[in-house]
């Protein structure tokens, strides 16, 4: 088992830690768990920073971006010619506009979106399609929690990584955990959490059960309902987001067509046969357009960065490494858990919710192979913030 020190602690089993919040019988808001640390912790942060290296996936087949911090994200990890061809896309069919229109529309709406960053997205519209992609991105959990888009960022809860093909617009993003806010401020304007919920809130009045946020927030936890109704034998959703051998335009037409079968259609058919059939969706109800897997070699110019790309990533890869150890030579060592401030108010509604969640192994949680150390690990971090050991 590996150890790393971090705030004065030996901190092992990291990974069993986030197994225990990565389990889907407890109701934790992981995006508002990190956010709320930071505050908690101060200049400990470094504790946390050494479990989100860990990070969470669906099972480990489809995860988020995880780079190490100063790396940038390249055009083939975005599935960049797919975010294009989406977001690109000219059909208004999505209750009389496009994609984009529709998704720009929503976040607009956000309560969080400020008056200044909705000028912007009206006022620019390449602006607004790189934004927006970016937030689909989170919308659909590629992106996670822990990224932040200016390199001289000094919080160790975050990590710097550039996106090259963005790199016009990549200071003004802020960074993941407030744009994931702005994403959940949406009013979804109804009570909409699954799809038949969605299905049933369907009006022939041209307007949307819900917002197109919420719907693919919706749309991703049902993947397990599309892949078997809609897609071909071994291809699952997640194929058409995340990096895949199958041709970008294929997976740009089978998404638009799910959105469109899921979030438009009527189950009674009085809405038209979805524009973005093919041959073999009309052939076969209910069917998304052709999915095929390709050799490489047939993808070979998509997703393909640019010469000023990669030299613009690794310059701004060198200049957080060159930030980072100003900063060190500046701030010394302010590790030591000693200097860290543990004077929370336990009655904070946070710090109760995270001692809570990290008290329920020991009354609630049958993992006979969890090591002792592991467990000791876990007192240190309860006593650490506040709670009390057991």
């Amino acid at each position: 088992m590996s150890e790393v020190t971090g705030v004065g602690v030996v901190v092992s089993g990291a990974a069993s830690f986030f197994d225990h919040f990565a389990r889907p019988d407890l109701l934790v808001d992981f995006d508002e768990l990190i956010i709320g640390l930071q505050d908690i912790l101060g200049n400990a942060a470094d504790c946390l920073n050494i479990f989100l290296s860990f990070g969470i996936s669906d099972g480990g087949m489809h995860t988020t971006i995880k780079l190490g911090d100063g790396s940038y994200i390249n055009r083939n990890l975005l599935s960049r010619d797919f975010l294009n061809l989406l977001f690109n896309d000219e059909s208004k069919v999505f209750y009389g506009t496009t994609f984009f229109d529709l998704y720009l529309r929503d976040v607009i709406s956000s309560t969080k979106c400020t008056k200044s960053t909705r000028d912007k997205l009206i006022a620019d519209k390449e602006y607004a399609k790189e934004l927006t992609k970016v937030l689909f991105l989170i919308n659909v959990n590629r992106i996670n929690t822990t990224l932040g888009f200016y390199h001289e960022m000094k919080t160790a809860l975050r990590v710097y990584n550039s996106i090259p093909s963005m790199r016009n617009y990549n200071h003004q993003f802020g960074d993941s955990p407030r744009l994931k806010t702005l994403l959940k401020s949406i009013d979804y304007k109804s009570n909409v959490s699954n799809l038949v919920d969605l299905q049933l809130n369907k009006q022939n009045d041209g307007n949307p059960p819900t917002s197109l946020v919420n719907f693919l927030f919706i749309l991703m936890q049902s993947a397990e309902v599309v892949n078997r109704n809609n897609l071909p034998s071994g291809i699952a959703l997640h194929d058409l987001i995340w990096p895949s051998n199958i041709p970008s335009k294929q997976k740009a037409q089978a998404f638009l067509w799910l959105v469109y079968n899921y979030y438009v259609k009527n189950s009674d058919d009085f809405t038209p046969s979805n524009p973005f059939n093919d041959e073999f969706s009309l052939n076969n109800p209910g069917k998304s357009p052709t999915l095929e897997r390709v050799p490489e070699a047939q993808l070979s110019n998509e997703n393909v960065d640019t010469p000023e790309e990669i030299e613009w990533g690794l310059y701004m890869q060198k200049q957080r490494q060159i930030f980072l150890s100003q900063l060190n030579e500046s701030q010394g060592d302010n590790s030591d858990i000693e200097d860290v401030d543990t004077n929370v108010n336990k009655k904070n509604l946070f710090t109760t919710t995270v001692i809570e969640n990290l008290s329920k192994p020991y009354d609630n949680y049958n993992k006979d192979s969890e090591s002792y150390e592991d467990i000791q690990q876990k007192l240190k971090i309860l006593e650490w913030i506040g709670g009390k050991q057991m």
